[in-house]
């Protein structure tokens, strides 16, 4: 029996990583990061036909080389994971860094996406990786919410039209999740671990609505589930003043 082929981004660590040893039985894939050691001793770990290109998503040439490979394979899953964050003053973090931050997270998701989509087939999927923080928007981080916010609604969109020609588009609204984000954007001030998820856990749940192919949005764990419910009934100030504690 022949594998189907998948391509993630990101996928050398933290939510990336958990996706290929989820899905390295039933997929052939394609593992993209920055991280080359990385990447090369995963690949050798793993059991199956499976393959990395280092790329690094903030540069628009790499970012094409991972498209161009899209566009000349048949992919059945792309997973668009590839992000990063910076946290702190707006007006005082360097602009190429803001940009930066757009790229990966807001053009690489784009072009990727168009991408695959061009020549997706019935049966296929897509799956945006976002946060629920669009949710909980903190001004401690407004750039990092606001590409997060987009690929929310970009998700959400394509789910939409997509659905009626049989691919399916999941965005993933992770919480707080252990990863080594934290430390690679910035943040002084770690969240509580009792409201944290594993890599593990945000997987589990993902692929578990990966195989329904229904829901346009999945939110990851209970807790995130209720905070992001109690902002319907609060006003915007009073949330965006308790997430300024974060």
């Amino acid at each position: 029996m022949v594998n189907k082929k998948a391509l993630i981004t990101g996928a050398s660590s933290g939510i990336g990583l958990e996706f290929v040893r989820a899905l390295s039985k039933e997929y052939d894939i394609t593992l993209v990061s920055n991280e080359k050691d990385k990447l090369n001793k995963i690949v050798n770990e793993l059991v199956g036909n499976h393959k990395f290109i280092y790329a690094d998503l903030t540069d628009f040439k790499d970012i094409k080389r991972i498209c161009d490979e899209i566009s000349n394979k048949n992919y059945n899953l792309v997973i668009n994971n590839a992000g990063m964050g910076i946290y702190g003053d707006f007006a005082e973090t360097p602009i190429d860094k803001l940009n930066e931050v757009i790229t990966i997270n807001c053009n690489a998701i784009m072009m990727i996406s168009h991408s695959f989509l061009k020549k997706a087939k019935p049966g296929d999927s897509l799956i945006i990786v976002s946060s629920a923080i669009v949710f909980l928007p903190s001004s401690n981080g407004p750039i990092y919410v606001s590409t997060k916010a987009f690929n929310s609604l970009l998700g959400q969109c394509l789910w939409h039209k997509q659905r009626k020609r049989g691919v399916y588009v999941m965005t993933l609204h992770p919480g707080v999740t252990n990863t080594g984000f934290f430390n690679k954007s910035g943040v002084n001030k770690l969240p509580p671990k009792s409201i944290m998820q594993s890599s593990e856990e945000v997987v589990k749940i993902a692929v578990r609505e990966l195989n329904k192919r229904k829901k346009p949005i999945v939110v990851t764990g209970i807790k995130n589930k209720f905070f992001i419910f109690l902002t319907r009934f609060l006003p915007r100030k009073t949330i965006i003043n308790f997430m300024e504690r974060f």
